[in-house]
Protein backbone atom coordinates (compact mmCIF):
# COMPACT_ATOMS: atom_id res chain seq x y z
CA UNK A 1 0.00 0.00 0.00
CA UNK A 2 2.89 2.23 0.97
CA UNK A 3 4.76 1.54 -2.41
CA UNK A 4 1.50 2.30 -4.44
CA UNK A 5 0.84 6.00 -2.39
CA UNK A 6 4.34 6.73 -2.76
CA UNK A 7 3.74 6.48 -7.00
CA UNK A 8 0.63 8.02 -6.61
CA UNK A 9 2.23 11.05 -4.91
CA UNK A 10 5.13 11.09 -6.82
CA UNK A 11 2.71 11.30 -10.17
CA UNK A 12 0.74 13.71 -8.40
CA UNK A 13 3.78 16.31 -7.87
CA UNK A 14 5.24 16.18 -11.31
CA UNK A 15 2.18 17.08 -12.39
CA UNK A 16 1.80 19.76 -10.03
CA UNK A 17 5.96 20.81 -11.25
CA UNK A 18 4.56 20.35 -15.05
CA UNK A 19 1.53 22.74 -14.50
CA UNK A 20 4.04 25.84 -13.31
CA UNK A 21 5.58 27.97 -16.07
CA UNK A 22 8.97 26.56 -15.75
CA UNK A 23 7.69 23.04 -16.81
CA UNK A 24 5.46 23.97 -19.38
CA UNK A 25 8.46 26.16 -20.93
CA UNK A 26 10.55 22.77 -20.48
CA UNK A 27 7.89 20.73 -22.24
CA UNK A 28 7.66 22.84 -25.38
CA UNK A 29 11.72 23.01 -25.26
CA UNK A 30 11.45 19.28 -25.69
CA UNK A 31 8.86 19.01 -28.24
CA UNK A 32 10.97 21.73 -30.09
CA UNK A 33 14.22 19.78 -29.66
CA UNK A 34 12.74 16.73 -32.04
CA UNK A 35 13.70 16.68 -35.39
CA UNK A 36 10.01 15.55 -36.15
CA UNK A 37 7.62 17.76 -34.82
CA UNK A 38 4.68 16.18 -35.62
CA UNK A 39 3.30 19.43 -36.08
CA UNK A 40 5.32 19.90 -38.59
CA UNK A 41 5.37 24.05 -37.99
CA UNK A 42 8.14 24.93 -40.55
CA UNK A 43 11.91 23.57 -41.64
CA UNK A 44 12.43 25.99 -38.84
CA UNK A 45 13.71 23.62 -36.07
CA UNK A 46 15.47 20.85 -38.08
CA UNK A 47 17.58 23.94 -39.55
CA UNK A 48 18.12 24.86 -35.76
CA UNK A 49 20.07 21.84 -35.44
CA UNK A 50 22.12 21.94 -38.61
CA UNK A 51 24.05 25.47 -37.36
CA UNK A 52 27.59 25.10 -36.60
CA UNK A 53 29.48 26.91 -32.97
CA UNK A 54 29.97 30.70 -33.87
CA UNK A 55 30.97 32.64 -30.83
CA UNK A 56 29.18 35.90 -31.57
CA UNK A 57 30.90 38.43 -28.62
CA UNK A 58 34.43 37.16 -29.70
CA UNK A 59 34.43 37.55 -33.36
CA UNK A 60 32.37 40.45 -34.19
CA UNK A 61 33.31 43.05 -31.96
CA UNK A 62 30.10 45.17 -31.97
CA UNK A 63 29.25 47.33 -28.90
CA UNK A 64 27.13 50.28 -28.03
CA UNK A 65 29.26 53.41 -28.95
CA UNK A 66 27.72 56.75 -27.67
CA UNK A 67 24.44 54.99 -26.04
CA UNK A 68 23.67 52.50 -23.62
CA UNK A 69 20.05 52.71 -24.91
CA UNK A 70 18.81 51.50 -28.63
CA UNK A 71 15.14 51.18 -30.07
CA UNK A 72 13.56 47.57 -31.31
CA UNK A 73 10.73 48.38 -34.08
CA UNK A 74 8.57 45.44 -34.95
CA UNK A 75 5.94 46.51 -37.95
CA UNK A 76 2.73 45.54 -35.75
CA UNK A 77 0.02 47.86 -36.39
CA UNK A 78 0.07 50.21 -33.32
CA UNK A 79 4.06 51.56 -34.89
CA UNK A 80 1.78 53.16 -37.42
CA UNK A 81 0.63 55.85 -34.46
CA UNK A 82 3.57 55.79 -32.94
CA UNK A 83 5.91 56.80 -35.60
CA UNK A 84 2.59 59.59 -36.68
CA UNK A 85 3.48 61.17 -33.04
CA UNK A 86 6.33 63.70 -33.44
CA UNK A 87 7.37 63.17 -30.04
CA UNK A 88 7.81 59.17 -30.01
CA UNK A 89 8.95 59.71 -33.46
CA UNK A 90 11.70 62.12 -32.35
CA UNK A 91 12.68 60.02 -29.15
CA UNK A 92 13.62 57.05 -31.48
CA UNK A 93 15.32 58.90 -33.85
CA UNK A 94 17.92 59.49 -30.32
CA UNK A 95 19.00 56.16 -30.50
CA UNK A 96 20.45 52.83 -32.48
CA UNK A 97 17.43 51.10 -34.08
CA UNK A 98 16.85 47.58 -34.89
CA UNK A 99 14.19 47.07 -37.57
CA UNK A 100 13.11 43.91 -39.39
CA UNK A 101 11.59 42.18 -42.94
CA UNK A 102 10.14 44.76 -45.06
CA UNK A 103 11.15 47.98 -43.33
CA UNK A 104 13.31 49.19 -45.86
CA UNK A 105 10.22 49.08 -48.14
CA UNK A 106 8.92 51.87 -46.04
CA UNK A 107 10.06 55.56 -46.15
CA UNK A 108 10.55 55.59 -42.30
CA UNK A 109 13.83 53.27 -43.86
CA UNK A 110 15.82 55.86 -44.88
CA UNK A 111 14.26 58.98 -42.55
CA UNK A 112 15.54 56.39 -39.04
CA UNK A 113 18.41 55.42 -40.65
CA UNK A 114 18.62 51.81 -38.75
CA UNK A 115 21.80 50.35 -37.92
CA UNK A 116 20.63 47.44 -37.49
CA UNK A 117 18.24 44.69 -39.51
CA UNK A 118 17.55 41.36 -38.17
CA UNK A 119 15.86 38.24 -40.66
CA UNK A 120 15.00 35.36 -39.22
CA UNK A 121 12.33 34.49 -41.66
CA UNK A 122 13.08 31.28 -43.26
CA UNK A 123 11.45 32.30 -46.49
CA UNK A 124 14.68 34.19 -47.26
CA UNK A 125 16.85 31.27 -48.14
CA UNK A 126 14.24 29.01 -49.20
CA UNK A 127 15.22 28.01 -52.74
CA UNK A 128 11.51 26.96 -53.40
CA UNK A 129 10.14 29.97 -52.58
CA UNK A 130 6.63 30.57 -53.90
CA UNK A 131 6.96 33.51 -56.99
CA UNK A 132 4.15 35.29 -54.88
CA UNK A 133 6.62 36.45 -52.25
CA UNK A 134 9.75 37.23 -54.80
CA UNK A 135 8.73 40.82 -55.36
CA UNK A 136 8.53 42.22 -51.68
CA UNK A 137 12.17 40.60 -51.16
CA UNK A 138 13.55 42.05 -53.69
CA UNK A 139 12.28 45.14 -53.08
CA UNK A 140 13.56 44.74 -49.81
CA UNK A 141 17.13 43.95 -51.07
CA UNK A 142 16.73 46.97 -53.77
CA UNK A 143 16.38 49.23 -50.77
CA UNK A 144 19.12 47.83 -48.47
CA UNK A 145 21.59 48.24 -51.34
CA UNK A 146 20.51 51.96 -51.27
CA UNK A 147 21.46 52.83 -48.09
CA UNK A 148 24.12 55.36 -46.90
CA UNK A 149 24.85 54.65 -43.82
CA UNK A 150 26.54 51.93 -41.75
CA UNK A 151 23.96 48.89 -41.25
CA UNK A 152 24.72 45.17 -39.12
CA UNK A 153 22.66 43.03 -41.25
CA UNK A 154 21.60 39.59 -38.77
CA UNK A 155 20.86 36.42 -40.62
CA UNK A 156 20.93 32.37 -38.87
CA UNK A 157 24.44 30.74 -39.34
CA UNK A 158 22.29 28.36 -41.47
CA UNK A 159 21.31 30.58 -44.16
CA UNK A 160 24.82 31.41 -44.98
CA UNK A 161 25.46 28.85 -47.41
CA UNK A 162 22.55 31.04 -49.53
CA UNK A 163 20.14 33.71 -49.11
CA UNK A 164 18.68 36.59 -51.58
CA UNK A 165 21.25 39.08 -49.22
CA UNK A 166 23.91 36.90 -49.62
CA UNK A 167 25.17 38.95 -52.59
CA UNK A 168 24.17 42.41 -52.09
CA UNK A 169 26.27 44.88 -53.43
CA UNK A 170 26.69 47.57 -50.19
CA UNK A 171 30.31 48.38 -48.86
CA UNK A 172 27.84 49.37 -46.02
CA UNK A 173 26.07 46.30 -44.90
CA UNK A 174 28.00 44.02 -42.88
CA UNK A 175 26.35 40.79 -43.39
CA UNK A 176 26.44 38.77 -39.86
CA UNK A 177 25.74 34.93 -39.29
CA UNK A 178 24.49 34.15 -35.63
CA UNK A 179 23.65 31.01 -34.14
CA UNK A 180 20.15 30.63 -33.22
CA UNK A 181 20.05 27.38 -31.92
CA UNK A 182 17.84 26.11 -29.24
CA UNK A 183 19.48 25.34 -25.79
CA UNK A 184 19.13 21.68 -24.38
CA UNK A 185 20.02 22.61 -21.22
CA UNK A 186 17.30 22.47 -17.97
CA UNK A 187 19.19 24.28 -15.93
CA UNK A 188 18.66 27.77 -16.52
CA UNK A 189 22.37 29.04 -15.28
CA UNK A 190 23.86 26.81 -17.63
CA UNK A 191 21.82 28.33 -20.86
CA UNK A 192 22.81 32.01 -19.76
CA UNK A 193 26.35 30.92 -20.62
CA UNK A 194 25.25 29.49 -23.78
CA UNK A 195 22.98 32.55 -24.77
CA UNK A 196 26.17 35.13 -23.59
CA UNK A 197 28.77 33.04 -25.61
CA UNK A 198 25.44 32.77 -28.58
CA UNK A 199 25.92 29.09 -28.77
CA UNK A 200 21.69 29.52 -28.11
CA UNK A 201 19.28 31.88 -27.56
CA UNK A 202 16.01 31.71 -26.47
CA UNK A 203 13.61 30.08 -29.93
CA UNK A 204 13.49 32.53 -32.97
CA UNK A 205 9.38 32.17 -33.36
CA UNK A 206 9.47 35.54 -34.06
CA UNK A 207 12.45 38.15 -34.99
CA UNK A 208 11.74 40.10 -32.17
CA UNK A 209 13.06 37.61 -29.98
CA UNK A 210 15.98 37.94 -32.53
CA UNK A 211 15.93 41.68 -32.21
CA UNK A 212 16.26 41.47 -27.90
CA UNK A 213 18.59 38.80 -27.81
CA UNK A 214 21.35 40.90 -29.84
CA UNK A 215 20.45 43.79 -28.29
CA UNK A 216 21.23 42.53 -24.97
CA UNK A 217 24.60 40.51 -25.87
CA UNK A 218 25.56 44.02 -27.94
CA UNK A 219 25.60 45.26 -24.50
CA UNK A 220 22.51 47.89 -24.63
CA UNK A 221 21.47 48.70 -20.92
CA UNK A 222 17.73 49.89 -22.13
CA UNK A 223 15.72 48.84 -24.33
CA UNK A 224 12.71 50.01 -26.02
CA UNK A 225 10.28 48.03 -27.90
CA UNK A 226 7.60 49.46 -30.33
CA UNK A 227 5.05 48.00 -32.49
CA UNK A 228 4.97 44.49 -30.64
CA UNK A 229 1.19 44.35 -30.99
CA UNK A 230 1.55 40.14 -31.59
CA UNK A 231 -2.28 40.19 -32.19
CA UNK A 232 -2.42 37.69 -34.53
CA UNK A 233 -5.12 35.49 -33.18
CA UNK A 234 -7.31 38.74 -33.28
CA UNK A 235 -7.41 37.67 -37.64
CA UNK A 236 -7.78 34.29 -37.77
CA UNK A 237 -10.63 32.83 -39.50
CA UNK A 238 -11.41 29.02 -40.59
CA UNK A 239 -13.35 28.96 -43.63
CA UNK A 240 -15.24 26.33 -45.20
CA UNK A 241 -12.57 23.63 -45.82
CA UNK A 242 -11.41 23.67 -42.28
CA UNK A 243 -8.50 25.52 -43.60
CA UNK A 244 -6.99 28.35 -41.23
CA UNK A 245 -6.90 31.84 -43.30
CA UNK A 246 -5.35 34.69 -41.69
CA UNK A 247 -5.03 39.06 -42.11
CA UNK A 248 -1.69 39.73 -41.34
CA UNK A 249 -2.16 43.22 -40.79
CA UNK A 250 1.31 45.81 -40.83
CA UNK A 251 1.69 48.98 -40.14
CA UNK A 252 3.03 49.99 -43.54
CA UNK A 253 -0.34 48.58 -44.79
CA UNK A 254 -1.59 51.25 -47.80
CA UNK A 255 -4.74 49.62 -48.17
CA UNK A 256 -7.67 46.90 -47.33
CA UNK A 257 -5.73 43.49 -45.74
CA UNK A 258 -7.56 40.19 -46.89
CA UNK A 259 -7.59 37.30 -45.20
CA UNK A 260 -5.55 34.53 -47.01
CA UNK A 261 -4.24 31.63 -46.04
CA UNK A 262 -1.70 30.74 -43.37
CA UNK A 263 1.26 29.25 -45.04
CA UNK A 264 3.79 27.49 -43.33
CA UNK A 265 6.06 26.30 -46.04
CA UNK A 266 7.77 28.66 -48.61
CA UNK A 267 6.84 26.50 -51.37
CA UNK A 268 2.89 26.86 -50.17
CA UNK A 269 2.53 23.23 -49.68
CA UNK A 270 1.10 23.19 -46.51
CA UNK A 271 -0.85 25.73 -43.89
CA UNK A 272 -0.90 26.07 -40.17
CA UNK A 273 -3.95 23.98 -38.67
CA UNK A 274 -5.65 26.14 -35.62
CA UNK A 275 -3.52 23.97 -32.92
CA UNK A 276 -0.16 24.48 -34.64
CA UNK A 277 -0.95 28.17 -34.82
CA UNK A 278 -1.81 28.98 -31.31
CA UNK A 279 1.52 26.19 -29.89
CA UNK A 280 3.53 29.06 -32.37
CA UNK A 281 2.72 31.88 -30.32
CA UNK A 282 3.06 30.14 -27.10
CA UNK A 283 6.72 29.80 -28.33
CA UNK A 284 6.99 33.51 -29.34
CA UNK A 285 5.54 34.24 -25.67
CA UNK A 286 7.68 31.72 -23.87
CA UNK A 287 10.94 33.12 -25.20
CA UNK A 288 9.76 36.86 -24.44
CA UNK A 289 9.25 35.37 -20.43
CA UNK A 290 13.33 33.60 -20.84
CA UNK A 291 14.67 36.95 -22.56
CA UNK A 292 12.83 38.65 -19.25
CA UNK A 293 15.10 36.61 -17.29
CA UNK A 294 18.17 37.04 -19.27
CA UNK A 295 17.98 40.62 -19.05
CA UNK A 296 17.58 40.94 -15.21
CA UNK A 297 21.39 38.71 -15.00
CA UNK A 298 22.63 41.18 -17.53
CA UNK A 299 21.60 44.16 -15.56
CA UNK A 300 19.37 45.03 -18.63
CA UNK A 301 16.04 46.58 -18.54
CA UNK A 302 13.35 45.90 -21.65
CA UNK A 303 10.37 48.43 -21.78
CA UNK A 304 7.21 47.40 -23.67
CA UNK A 305 6.58 50.71 -25.47
CA UNK A 306 4.26 49.07 -28.02
CA UNK A 307 0.89 51.21 -28.42
CA UNK A 308 -0.99 48.19 -28.52
CA UNK A 309 0.66 44.92 -27.33
CA UNK A 310 -0.36 41.23 -25.85
CA UNK A 311 3.32 40.88 -24.75
CA UNK A 312 3.68 40.55 -20.92
CA UNK A 313 6.54 39.73 -20.39
CA UNK A 314 8.16 42.98 -20.16
CA UNK A 315 7.22 46.58 -17.94
CA UNK A 316 4.95 48.61 -19.95
CA UNK A 317 5.58 52.10 -20.67
CA UNK A 318 4.18 55.42 -22.37
CA UNK A 319 6.26 57.28 -23.98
Amino acid sequence: MNKILKKILKLFFKIIKFLTPHGIYKFFSRLNNKKNNSLNLSKYNDDLNKEKKLNFIENFNISPKDNDTCVVLGNGPSLKTTLESSKKLNFIKNYPIFCVNSFPNTDYFFLLKPEYLVYMDPFLWAKNLSEQFKPEILEIKKNITKANWKINLFMPKYAEEWNFFKDISNKNINLIYINTNISGEEDFDKRIIQFKKNEAMPQVQNVLVACLYLGLNIGFKKIYLFGADHSWHENLMIDNENILNIRDVHFYDKKQVNYTKAYSEADLSKTFSISSFFLALSKKFSSYMELEEYSKVLGTKIFNASEKSYIDAFEKIKI
